[in-house]
């Protein structure tokens, strides 16, 4: 366990084929974020240049890309948001953290690829991201209209997406926003939060009423702190259209690659047991080491 806002010890990377960098801020200021997003950045690949590790896997978010104008999808290949503090610290980290990956990977050598997650969720304990609203006690406020699409990716699938970059690094591609290849409605993932809570009451807030609520949040933030920018809800909170075609080309791979590597795994676990007399030579460890 380290603190990578720090200059990082050369031996903490030697050796490494490949670099996965997901450690970020995601709570806190302004200056949390810079500390470690933007800083912790900066400070892995200089550690990972001294190590002369020559492949970084940079995790950003879907958050970093500007919203595309009305009725486009927003794609892998989308321009990054110009007005960065406008979306919240996190997201600010988030950008600078990986305009700086692409500049400093050029610098120093490095081959870079960039993988964007959108909401994280986990369908075996499933709890519901935030762009879906918020639970108050018995309720919950959701956010927008049940028949939108919402941009997530089951932590499962993350993970084997990661894994499949690095033993596939090659041929990845330099840029992936990471989906669900068939992405889920609110109205979908509601009803599975609401098969754990039966007892939820859920109110929806459509957008033409949260988008005047912006206005008087945005107004009040500036009367608050003048010199801060001002964070758009209702921006966050815009429904997208997303193109998944990407990441829906990649999926089979992906899959295909986490079910041979977990054969493997399991393989290597289990030995085979023809009979009580096998059984009784596998189970025991003083036979093993005879």
């Amino acid at each position: 366990v380290a603190d990578i806002s720090h200059p990082i010890a050369p031996e903490v990377m030697a050796g490494a084929r490949a670099i996965i960098h997901c450690a970020a801020e995601t709570a806190g200021r302004w200056e949390q974020h810079q500390k470690n997003s933007v800083n912790a950045t900066e400070e892995v690949l200089r550690a990972a240049a001294i190590a002369n590790v020559k492949r970084i896997i940079h995790v950003s978010s879907i958050s970093v890309l500007a919203v595309p104008a009305r009725g486009d999808r927003l794609t892998d290949d989308g321009a990054l948001e110009t007005r960065t503090r406008s979306g919240g610290p996190y997201a600010w980290g988030k950008i600078e953290s990986e305009r700086l990956a692409v500049t400093r990977c050029k610098e120093l050598g490095i081959e870079l690829r960039v993988v964007r997650p959108s909401a994280l969720i986990d369908y075996r304990h499933f709890d519901p991201p935030g762009l879906l609203g918020k639970r108050i006690g018995n309720v919950f406020l959701a956010v927008g209209m049940p028949g939108h699409q919402l941009g997530v990716v089951d932590v499962v699938f993350s993970a084997q997406t990661l894994a499949w970059y690095v033993r596939h690094f090659a041929e990845a591609p330099l840029v992936l926003n990471l989906f669900e290849p068939q992405l889920p409605t609110k109205r979908e993932l509601l009803a599975r939060l609401l098969r754990t809570n039966p007892d939820l009451t859920v109110f929806w807030l459509p957008p033409a009423l949260l988008l005047p609520l912006s206005w008087v949040a945005i107004a009040i933030q500036k009367v608050v702190s003048p010199h801060s920018a001002a964070i758009n809800v209702a921006k966050i909170f815009a429904p997208l259209r997303y193109d998944t075609s990407r990441i829906a080309d990649l999926a089979p791979a992906i899959r295909a690659d986490a079910s041979r590597t977990s054969s493997s795994q399991q393989q290597l676990m289990l030995p085979s047991v023809r009979g009580p007399e096998d059984f009784t030579a596998s189970a025991s460890p003083a036979r093993q080491l005879a």
